[in-house]
């Protein structure tokens, strides 16, 4: 990727978008009020609508996270697709010079069987275990060489659950990567043979968030799930996680720096963003965090000290 300067044209954050930072926090503040004060009612929801996810031969499949998660790409992808066609989006750009980059059809499905396809043995082959689920019927499904059917506990999360699973999951996943991050960057076989592709493109756009080796891809699959089975996360929460992910991942890749982001609204700089993300991505070093900051600035802190 090119990082001279009279290249690409990096923009100033847009001045509007300070002032909307309290009317944004205000609205996600009504939000959270809002689940709050109707708790009962969303727990009920929510326990019916794991009794009905239950009967469906789809959620019940070992593969259905794979494709949940192919699908949520598709869908949110059309997101940065949607500010590149429209003008007011200008405004938001981080580099003045930002393009989107179309894919023919061929393209497309070939980067769902890339995607898919080394996900998908794993399903096959891997038990998936879940808190709360029948240790009865998962010593039944290890004895099983081929996976068809997910074991799933009987009983729906609850809201509070849910929530401090989802938080800490993003926490913990985030520490994660960081680490193999930092050694995909700091190793140069590493760097050569499995993340520089990532880093190969005239433009940070959206469907760069995808634009992994297999290898990568794997890692980067097995760290999230890693992060969801470290708390214990029910199959329900994970099912909500993955849109909130892959959202947050295309974001970080989409080249907008929109004033209604979780990094505007968290205070003290605590997530990093998609203008942060976009300097990882120019500059090859520092900043590799893929959501938050703490880590980053307490090592930049360290080496300041040296």
């Amino acid at each position: 990727m090119s990082r001279k300067s009279d290249v690409h044209q990096v923009t100033k954050p847009h001045p509007a978008s300070g002032s909307f930072v309290s009317f944004y926090r205000g609205l996600y503040l009504l939000a959270f009020a809002w689940i709050y004060v109707h708790r009962d009612d969303l727990q009920v929801f929510v326990d019916s609508l794991w009794r009905h996810l239950k009967t469906t031969w789809l959620f019940n499949s070992v593969y259905f996270e794979t494709w949940w998660v192919t699908l949520n790409y598709a869908i949110i992808l059309a997101w940065p697709f949607f500010c590149s066609k429209v003008p007011y989006f200008k405004r938001y750009q981080i580099d003045s010079s930002l393009t989107w980059h179309d894919a023919g059809l061929k393209t497309i499905v070939l980067e769902m069987v890339t995607y898919c396809t080394p996900l998908m043995i794993l399903d096959t082959f891997m038990v998936k275990r879940y808190a709360g689920a029948g240790e009865d019927l998962l010593t039944i499904q290890k004895s099983r060489w081929l996976q068809r059917i997910r074991i799933l506990p009987d009983d729906a999360p609850s809201l509070p659950e849910i929530f401090g699973h989802l938080t800490a999951s993003f926490i913990i996943y985030d520490a994660i990567f960081y680490l193999v991050h930092l050694t995909l960057h700091k190793n140069t076989w590493l760097y050569k043979h499995v993340h520089a592709y990532h880093h190969e493109h005239p433009m940070l756009h959206g469907r760069v968030t995808n634009k992994l080796t297999i290898v990568e891809r794997i890692v980067l699959v097995l760290s999230a799930n890693q992060a969801l089975k470290i708390v214990r996360a029910h199959p329900l929460t994970r099912t909500i996680f993955v849109p909130l992910f892959v959202g947050w991942l295309i974001e970080n890749h989409s080249g907008y720096d929109l004033p209604w982001t979780m990094d505007k609204v968290v205070p003290f700089r605590l997530i990093g963003g998609s203008r942060y993300h976009y300097e990882h991505h120019m500059k090859g070093s520092k900043k590799y965090q893929p959501f938050f900051t703490y880590i980053d600035r307490l090592m930049t802190k360290k080496d300041s000290i040296k």
